[in-house]
């Protein structure tokens, strides 16, 4: 499989303590040149995105910290229960996959 490297500013170098323990889909709701754009832009990032002519490109690198979870609002995961002070990017790797939810 052939990973396409596009970089973006918008990660905290390593994870500290942490190491990856669950992976994390979204739906990236744009084209993937609006998704990499937004990468580009604003203070939000994840480590792939599954684009619909089936390339993958990686935004981050596994062993960096994408910021892609957002804020924890009444969560339900055990994992993200049990770990209270801890900020769910430090211990997941994410996914994004181009379109829409509506798709």
């Amino acid at each position: 499989m052939n990973i396409i490297q596009k970089p973006v500013p918008n990660f905290k170098k390593g994870r500290g303590s942490h190491r990856p323990e669950i992976i994390v889909i979204h739906i990236g709701e744009g084209t993937k040149e609006q998704i990499y754009q937004t990468f580009q832009t604003e203070e939000k990032s994840s480590h792939y995105l599954v684009c619909k002519n089936r390339e993958i490109w990686q935004f981050v690198k596994d062993e960096n910290t994408a910021f892609t979870q957002g804020y924890k609002v009444n969560p339900t995961a055990k994992i993200v229960l049990e770990r209270p002070d801890v900020n769910a990017n430090d211990y997941a790797l994410s996914i994004e996959n181009e379109g829409n939810s509506g798709d």
